[in-house]
């Protein structure tokens, strides 16, 4: 579908969120595919080409509770205007007639379709297309009972399972059957038409004359698919990926801050000495429900054991790796779903000891330094934190000291991008604050220049030399002689080799503080690595010089040949001439 569309609030103020005219790029997108709200794979699936009509959404069928913040707050009703513009059919799914695809009435539910990375069940059969009869035979067979055409079935899966888009996929389904299923909702039939550009491999003979050889090749073929069911797969970040095993109707989702109730078990894949023979499968942590707080900064959990009473026994600690305490936020309530972090994002290279089994854990076994996790995370249960715009002053004060103190921890075990992100969510509790009282205020310009030298900091070590110029830029606009602000920039300049603006970052600083041993070493070293860099341009320069001066000299020795050449050619005429004329 492609469309023309102008989103507002549908509220007294009527606030404009986003347009693709002022944009003037048209929006393309697949009905049906989740690929936009529910609201519009709904609405505009009744509209004609060329219509112009207002989508008036609800919460539930646009952004739900939680919203889509900055712009749309948790549970907007949302007006469109959308035009469509054009739409293709999805009978011809290719574009180019090589997979026509037919549903069968009453079959498929829902409004999503599956996804790159999803795993898909699927049954499929393939036959020879059906022979194409002469008018002849038409003429010959009516009235007559048609007799069913056996065909020769080219393929026939049952149940069989692959992820869509692996290239392994690819070489063992047949392409027009992997076309048809992106566009397919769960529990849909479909008929097939594939020509042999997507049609199941068949051996054949080859061409050559007295060979016996045979050799593999598509071909044309009919045929019916189901889309079973598939498990949604989401990359949340690199190194942590979600696998929905069973999905939700909820739209809810916990939010930073929010305290939730799960039902865990964490496992780990090792192999036999060497690496050699089948993976091996530990759980080690058994199926618990725990309770924690998302994003708290303190990273752990309480494991809720029960008595034979059915009394809470005191609670055990089971500590919460950063990549679970992340993915948790893109898990929806009664969502039961398998997540995978990397070893980076799990336990580390310090791992994780056994829990004391005298609280009852029996079966905890200890996480090996650098492994990979696996969790099976049903959330249970979910009271969620209120969010930004739901906060008043002292509320949105908390929030952010919070959040810096939770960067703080992070920072200090060296967990550098996970502060950042810390740092951030700190910074958007006060960013605007444009309406705080007088002493809500200060303590907002407190915390923003807390966090932006910490988040400078923190860039310094992940080498993200722009983002520390920015932060501290944001410190030096309230504060123009911050020392630790114009340290810290003056790093970052340098690693760019801007060493004009870092030597004068550093000569300011020391201004302040002359005293400052790290400050005169890092003017020392601006002027070193910029008289370093200032003789390699020198040396560059000067080869360059250099080539060009050979070449001119090689130009001006060919002319000078030439003419010396030319020259001669035209004494020689000259005395011929005079010869002749004697």
């Amino acid at each position: 579908m492609t469309v023309h569309y102008t989103g507002t609030l549908a509220d007294p103020s009527g606030e404009e969120f986003d347009s693709s005219r002022s944009r003037d790029q048209p929006f393309v997108f697949k009905l049906g595919q989740g690929q936009v709200i529910k609201g519009w794979d709904v609405g505009v699936a009744t509209m004609r080409k060329g219509e112009r009509s207002t989508l008036t959404i609800k919460a539930e069928y646009g952004y739900g509770e939680q919203g889509s913040p900055p712009k749309i707050p948790g549970g907007a009703t949302l007006c469109f205007d959308v035009e469509l513009l054009s739409w293709r059919s999805f009978k011809d799914i290719t574009g180019d007639g090589g997979v026509i695809k037919t549903t069968v009435a009453g079959t498929g539910e829902g409004w999503k379709a599956p996804s790159e990375r999803d795993i898909v069940k699927v049954n499929y059969k393939l036959f020879e297309p059906a022979k194409e009869k002469k008018k002849e035979e038409e003429e010959a067979g009516k009235g007559k009972e048609e007799k069913e055409e056996k065909r020769k079935v080219l393929a026939d899966e049952q149940g069989t399972c692959f992820v869509l888009g692996d290239p392994e996929a690819e070489r063992r389904v047949p392409r027009g059957v992997i076309e048809a299923v992106r566009t397919m909702k769960k529990g849909e039939k479909a008929t097939l038409k594939l020509s042999a550009a997507y049609g199941p491999p068949q051996a054949a003979k080859a061409e050559a004359k007295g060979s016996e050889e045979t050799q593999t090749t598509t071909v044309a073929a009919d045929g019916e698919v189901e889309l079973v069911s598939w498990e949604a797969v989401e990359e949340i970040s690199p190194g942590l990926v979600k696998r929905t095993v069973v999905e939700s109707e909820s739209w809810t989702k916990p939010s930073p801050g929010s305290t939730v109730n799960v039902i865990l078990q964490g496992s780990y894949s090792n192999k036999g000495e060497g690496g050699e023979g089948a993976a091996k499968k530990t759980v080690f942590f058994p199926k618990r429900e725990v309770e924690f707080v998302v994003d708290d900064g303190e990273g752990m959990g309480k494991i809720l054991l029960t008595t034979t009473e059915g009394e809470k026994n005191q609670p055990l600690l089971l500590p919460i790796p950063e990549g679970l305490d992340d993915a948790i936020r893109h898990v929806a309530e009664r969502e039961r779903c398998v997540i995978t972090c990397s070893a980076e994002q799990g336990y580390g290279s310090k791992g994780l000891p056994a829990l004391d089994e005298g609280g009852g854990v029996s079966g905890s076994v200890a996480v090996p330094p650098n492994t990979e996790l696996e969790w099976d995370v049903e959330l249970v249960k979910l009271q969620k934190a209120k969010e930004s715009w739901e906060m008043d002053e002292p509320e949105k004060i908390a929030a952010a000291e919070t959040a810096k103190l939770a960067g703080n921890a992070k920072f200090k075990v060296g967990h550098f991008t996970a502060a950042i992100k810390k740092y951030s969510r700190a910074l958007n509790f006060v960013e605007y604050d444009s309406g705080f009282g007088a002493e809500a205020k200060a303590q907002a310009a407190e915390l923003k220049k807390a966090c932006n030298l910490n988040l400078a900091a923190a860039r310094l070590r992940t080498g993200d030399w722009r983002g520390v110029v920015t932060a501290a830029d944001k410190v030096l606009e309230r504060d123009g002689l911050n020392v630790k602000a114009l340290f810290r920039r003056a790093q970052a300049r340098l690693a760019l080799q801007e060493f004009v603006e870092a030597e004068r970052d550093a000569r300011v600083a020391l201004a302040e503080d002359p005293t400052a041993a790290d400050l005169k070493a890092l003017l020392a070293k601006i002027k070193k690595e910029a008289q370093a860099y200032d003789r390699k341009q020198a040396k560059q320069f000067s080869n360059l010089f250099g080539r060009m001066a050979a070449i001119k000299a090689a130009e001006e020795k060919k002319k000078k040949l030439k003419e010396e050449k030319e020259g001669k050619e035209e004494k020689g005429e000259e005395m011929a001439v005079e010869a002749g004329a004697a």
